[in-house]
């Protein structure tokens, strides 16, 4: 584009006036340019910016062996009052559905009583101490980086805990090799109508150098979202090698960067669960089960190059 600029006479002070008038239309013209190509580039379809690498909508009436791997008899440490069993996962009306209900159980040390079953779904079995239970035509999915999401309705009441996260593969002492949660809901307190995005590290087994600072949707500062259990939502990242990037419905609302935290470089697998948290200051309520945890759809890309 060539502008041409020409004074109405040559008086000097006509001349520094329109020169100005002319700097400032340029200015003018250029910061418009430039927000018209940030309006292009946003209004391109997310379809051109990723590659779908897996997607599963669970339609049909089991999940995909070779792939998904559910936990039976399985816990997950002392601050989860819930047993794992394979019967709290069924598919269903194309949903992947996690009952979460009352069961006397004992849990696989025969020692520890539970009171409640929920189910655990993960990606990527091999190496999880359940080899043996594997099909033999098991290939489980993982992979480095990409947009993660999940579209799913959250069960709802006191002390319940779904979540949705990654983990590394090969299996790294933890968090050494990171840990992706990409949405946890807790049943408790001031966290009762929001969703929590969180990112753990380590250089050292177990010592963990998240401290406390996740991310919360919406923020503490603005009203909460009442519909996490009555509605579905799509819960997101998206991980690159210098940061994670937290998403609801499309709203990025968190980030974690490579200067302020170490970034997982391995392959990572899904993991989709209920728990239960043990808290003696907010109990699991009897009457509010069973709960369910409706996931419609999960899907993973890679950005195209």
């Amino acid at each position: 584009i060539v502008l041409h600029f020409t004074p109405a006479n040559s008086l000097l002070d006509r001349t520094v006036r329109c020169t100005h008038c002319f700097f400032n239309s340029y200015m003018m013209f250029g910061h418009l340019v430039v927000l018209l190509l940030l309006h292009i580039i946003a209004a391109q379809p997310l379809a051109k910016q990723w590659e779908v690498t897996f997607f599963d909508d669970f339609n049909g009436n089991k999940l995909n062996d070779t792939i998904w791997f559910v936990r039976n008899n399985h816990t997950h440490g002392p601050k989860e009052l819930e047993l794992y069993l394979k019967d709290a996962v069924t598919v269903k009306d194309g949903e992947l559905v996690i009952k979460t209900y009352i069961h006397d159980a004992t849990g696989p040390n025969g020692k520890r009583k539970y009171k409640f079953a929920s189910g655990w779904v993960m990606s990527d079995a091999r190496g999880n101490a359940v080899d043996a239970e594997l099909p033999p035509n098991y290939t489980g999915f993982a992979q480095q980086y990409g947009k993660w999401e999940v579209r799913a309705k959250l069960p709802g009441g006191d002390a319940l805990w779904p979540a949705h996260w990654l983990m590394p593969k090969p299996n790294i002492c933890w968090p050494v090799g990171g840990e992706i949660d990409i949405m946890e809901w807790v049943g408790r307190g001031k966290l009762f109508d929001r969703v929590l995005g969180t990112l753990h590290w380590a250089k050292e087994c177990g010592k963990d150098e998240w401290k406390g600072n996740n991310g919360k949707y919406p923020p503490l500062n603005k009203p909460g979202i009442h519909t996490y259990n009555t509605s579905y939502h799509v819960f997101s990242v998206e991980w690159s090698e210098d940061k994670v990037v937290w998403f609801v419905d499309d709203v990025p609302y968190h980030i974690r960067t490579q200067h302020n935290s170490t970034i997982p470089s391995h392959p990572m697998y899904w993991i989709l669960n209920t728990a239960i948290f043990n808290d003696t200051k907010w109990p699991p309520v009897l009457k509010q089960f069973p709960q369910y945890h409706h996931i419609d759809w999960v899907r993973v890309s890679k950005r195209r190059t």
